[in-house]
């Protein structure tokens, strides 16, 4: 097997959007005019200039000017469920409030009340840009998998919609299932900071590159390598960018 990354020509990419300003919300507080984000599945691949990114990434899908484009804020004490609540204690103190919300939870709070109200509070979410783009992806998949609307979807075409790994809509279910959906949603916490592509990554990597690539696949490409890596859970993040970079730093070749 050898692999050749084609370096004269342009990276496919899933997503290019173009904005009039660009605020990475960097160290240097930069702001990039005319600029835009590459995006494949839900990782971010580079930033730049519109010009730049174009010289270097063709993407499935461009989206034109969107004015400012910025991180989505984060949503750090989230109650998805309690948007059933809305409306029915507001303009009252903390204790008139409480007593009001917590009689309404003990008359209607349910499983399936508590999944529709989170559904509502994940598509909220979703169109306003709040939370870390993790976090919208893994409730994207959610939304997708939920069959109490009365749409039964398969894993292929989650998969399409979502624009992920069929490893990854596995992993989301088996999180779900385990540790409900705070689990699926959310990482539990990591001590120490740790490189992204260390020795055992590589490892990996490697093993995973040599293997037999995915049903309907000649070959492991660079996007498939970094969607699996993130579906096995050896990394919670990486472009298929990186990826390249470790092959060619291995020198391995795993041919066309």
């Amino acid at each position: 097997m050898s692999f050749v990354p084609q370096d004269k020509d342009l990276i496919n990419v899933d997503l290019i959007i173009k904005g009039t300003y660009v605020l990475p919300m960097d160290e240097r507080k930069s702001v990039i005019k005319n600029g835009a984000v590459a995006i494949t599945g839900s990782n971010i691949v580079d930033v730049d200039t519109a010009a730049s990114i174009e010289s270097k990434y063709q993407g499935k899908k461009v989206v034109p000017d969107q004015g400012i484009i910025l991180p989505g804020l984060i949503n750090a004490h989230s109650h998805a469920a309690m948007t059933l609540f809305r409306g029915i204690a507001d303009d009252c103190d903390l204790d008139s409030f409480l007593q009001r919300v917590w009689k309404k939870e003990l008359e209607v709070i349910s499983p399936s009340s508590v999944a529709k109200g989170a559904a509502i509070g994940f598509e909220e979410m979703l169109k306003s840009g709040i939370n870390s783009v993790r976090v919208i992806g893994r409730a994207r998949v959610l939304l997708l998998l939920d069959r109490s609307q009365g749409k039964q979807r398969t894993i292929q075409e989650v998969v399409e919609a979502a624009m992920v790994s069929p490893g990854t809509v596995s992993n989301l279910k088996r999180r779900y299932f385990e540790g409900g959906i705070a689990g699926a949603l959310y990482d539990k916490p990591r001590p120490g900071a740790k490189r992204k592509v260390d020795g055992e990554v590589e490892a990996h990597l490697i093993a995973l590159a040599c293997s037999t690539p995915p049903e309907g696949y000649e070959r492991w490409t660079l996007r498939l390598l970094a969607n699996e890596l993130v579906a096995l859970e050896v990394v919670e993040s990486i472009s298929h960018i990186t990826v390249r970079e470790v092959l060619k730093k291995t020198k391995l070749s795993l041919g066309r």
